[in-house]
């Protein structure tokens, strides 16, 4: 084994011994956390975490992503800071929407949701101002602390919903654990480095000239980025609510807290240090090659058993496991599953056209894969297909177009 490959091994098994750790925790309280809130109450808090994400996936101008890749650690440093004041004008301008609750009742035909839109600005704050620090730390290499980042994350969530779920806060006890496991790892990840964020001299010349230098992140990878939420979360779950109501919703969306989540864990490791690798052998196409194909094999190891156990298996261990209420779920997730396989195994290796610069490319097959997918299931749901149906016919789909996916990124390595 190479120096390169032992580097690799040894910090894909901090990462991944802190995710698993991380995951564990929500694994082991979820037969309390899923007797103690209702398929509704999940629904409505899903929701809301779609439209936190797809607003703070942009708040920063993406370019949280770019602070990985200058040589100079100044140039990072003002990106940082760029990067935050760009999430501190979003985030003031998200406030607005607790003044227009009635726009989203009329949105997704319940009114549930508009008694929380007043925390829609916190969320984001602190989702982009997460991913801000943790790009920061990866360009730093210290995986250590993103590991025990999410560990403390899992653990106040996850806290959290028992506790205030037990003191019968409902949603808000759901909103308010989910704000508090943020805030936790961004103060863990941020307090050793504040130190060398301000050790950098204060010049708006400079960042404004980085800012134009990185200018594909605002202006084609945010479109990017902000599609994949808006079609991924927010549309599907939007269709779900008003054709099919919150219960169907929380009974989706299960799915992917218990299954989607762990798996997203993994995968994000294994990206992180892709990510850093092959920015580092850029131009060299046997290194990206190699690592690409690494990342992938790594990935797929990790990802068939529990999804074959799915599989096989999903009503009887979504019943056994969360309850009978959630029965049904483990039907959804066996029609999933080929989207979820193939979705995180892209996912490993989706920042593949930020290394390569084409980020316009990836957006307009975005754009086709989502509208494919997304167009089946609405037609599923203007024909009043059984809610089953329509997910079949969108998990192909979208099957299809990670697969799709794959094979370009596999181009771009090998040309």
């Amino acid at each position: 084994m190479s120096a390169t490959q032992k580097t690799f091994a040894r910090n894909f098994l901090v990462l991944f011994t802190g995710n698993s750790a991380a995951q564990l925790i929500p694994f082991l309280l979820a037969p309390l956390v899923a007797r103690i809130f209702s398929p509704e109450e999940l629904g409505v808090q899903e929701n809301f975490l779609a439209l936190v994400s797809m607003i703070a996936i942009v708040a920063a101008g993406r370019y949280d992503l770019a602070i990985v890749l200058p040589k100079e650690h100044s140039q990072a440093i003002r990106l940082f800071r760029l990067g935050l004041l760009l999430t501190l004008i979003v985030s003031g301008i998200t406030l607005l929407a607790g003044l227009f609750p009635q726009w989203i009742n009329h949105f997704y035909n319940n009114n549930q949701l508009s008694a929380y839109t007043w925390w829609i600005a916190c969320g984001v704050f602190l989702l982009s101002l997460h991913s801000l620090s943790n790009n920061w730390s990866t360009r730093m290499e210290h995986y250590k602390l993103i590991s025990a980042g999410r560990m403390v994350q899992s653990l106040v969530q996850n806290a959290g919903y028992l506790l205030l779920g037990y003191a019968g806060w409902g949603v808000l006890g759901l909103i308010i654990a989910w704000l508090l496991g943020l805030l936790f790892p961004v103060i863990l990840l941020l307090v050793p480095a504040f130190g060398k964020l301000r050790s950098s001299e204060v010049s708006n010349q400079k960042m404004w000239a980085l800012a134009r230098e990185y200018k594909d992140f605002p202006l084609v990878n945010s479109l990017h980025a902000f599609t994949d939420i808006f079609a991924s979360q927010v549309l599907i779950y939007w269709l779900i609510t008003k054709n099919y109501g919150l219960v169907a919703l929380g009974l989706f969306a299960i799915t992917s807290r218990y299954l989607r989540a762990p798996l997203n864990l993994i995968s994000s490791a294994i990206s992180q240090l892709y990510y850093k690798d092959i920015s580092k052998v850029y131009g060299d196409h046997t290194q990206q090659s190699a690592i690409f194909n690494r990342s992938l094999k790594l990935a797929f190891y990790f990802m068939t058993p529990p999804l074959l156990l799915v599989l096989l298996a999903g009503p009887w261990l979504f019943a056994t496991y969360l309850g009978t209420a959630w029965a049904e779920s483990g039907e959804i997730a066996q029609i999933m599953v080929p989207a979820i396989f193939f979705n995180f195994m892209a996912s490993v290796v989706s920042t593949t056209p930020i290394v390569f610069q084409r980020q316009k490319t990836a957006y307009g097959l975005n754009l086709i894969g989502y509208t494919t997918g997304l167009g089946l299931l609405f037609i599923g749901t203007f024909l009043e297909w059984p809610f089953q149906t329509a997910l079949l016919a969108y998990s192909i789909a979208q099957a299809i177009y990670y697969l799709s996916l794959l094979v370009w990124y596999k181009n771009l390595i090998n040309n």
